[in-house]
């Protein structure tokens, strides 16, 4: 009945303008954030290291307030730990792959490119690579807020940490050294960094956890289309770290859908009348 799809299509459309309106307020909000540490006219390079540095102070996962964020991401979020937004991470705190997703929302809203890097030669790790001035790479870690600065100027990029295992422990060295780079947790956290992180095999790849039925389903799908060679060296998009912006994608389409079988039935109704 062509009620039943009006219905709908009002449905969903009073469904995307609310996540168009969080989307919006969200970026706002992080665009605020963001604006406390860095000015409008700092260089790439420079916004990477005064976010960095400010992720310090950020929660991560073993907190309580993140946990209670998870619970309640895990009843209504068919992807678990994807469903924490940008805003949620700084307000909660978040393990790596969500502080990577707030960093990288963070410097696309300053006009700046990024990319996710996958390190699984220890223990799984996300880390963030970004293109700043001159055309060049720079490593950071949003989970323990580290960058590689190069002693004659310039960061190190993931390639060259791969290259040189000795560059890590040094700068974690030189980061615990100085008590002014971070509070007690923070300090207490990066002491473990040395021994249960590698830069040894860095990876650029659309990869995600299959720790979730639909998760799960949804990789095997993509495998099945794109192919697992294609996943492995495909870079994850942008869209991917914005989960309201993923869920107003698709609604976007059942929205396109219905108005679709809607408008020949409306059509039909009126001949008829």
């Amino acid at each position: 009945m062509p009620w039943i799809r009006l219905a709908l299509f009002a449905v969903l459309t009073a469904v995307n303008v609310g996540l168009l309106a969080k989307y919006v307020l969200d970026n706002r909000f992080l665009y605020a954030w963001s604006l406390q540490y860095v000015a409008e006219d700092d260089l790439p390079s420079e916004k990477v290291v005064a976010l960095a540095e400010a992720f310090r102070i950020l929660r991560n996962t073993e907190e309580s307030g993140l946990r209670q964020v998870q619970e309640t991401q895990r009843v209504v979020g068919a992807f678990g730990p994807l469903s924490l937004t940008p805003r949620e991470v700084v307000e909660h705190g978040g393990p790596c792959e969500s502080k990577s997703r707030l960093m990288r929302t963070l410097l696309h809203l300053h006009g700046i490119a990024s990319r996710r890097v996958l390190l699984k030669e220890k223990a799984s790790h996300t880390v963030t690579e970004v293109e700043i001035e001159d055309g060049k790479r720079m490593l950071v870690d949003p989970l323990y807020g580290l960058y590689f600065p190069k002693p004659e100027g310039g960061y190190y990029a993931s390639a060259e940490l791969a290259q040189d295992p000795e560059i890590m422990p040094a700068r974690v060295a030189e980061v615990l050294a100085d008590p002014g780079s971070g509070p007690a947790a923070y300090h207490s956290s990066t002491t473990r960094y040395v021994g249960s992180i590698s830069y040894a095999n860095p990876r650029i790849s659309i990869q995600w956890r299959r720790d979730s039925f639909l998760r799960a389903k949804a990789y095997d799908a993509l495998s099945l289309v794109a192919g697992e060679d294609w996943i492995k060296s495909t870079s994850r998009p942008y869209l991917m770290e914005r989960p309201v912006l993923m869920v107003l994608v698709a609604t976007g389409g059942l929205q396109v859908a219905a108005a679709l079988t809607l408008i020949p039935a409306l059509m039909r109704r009126r001949s008829v009348t």
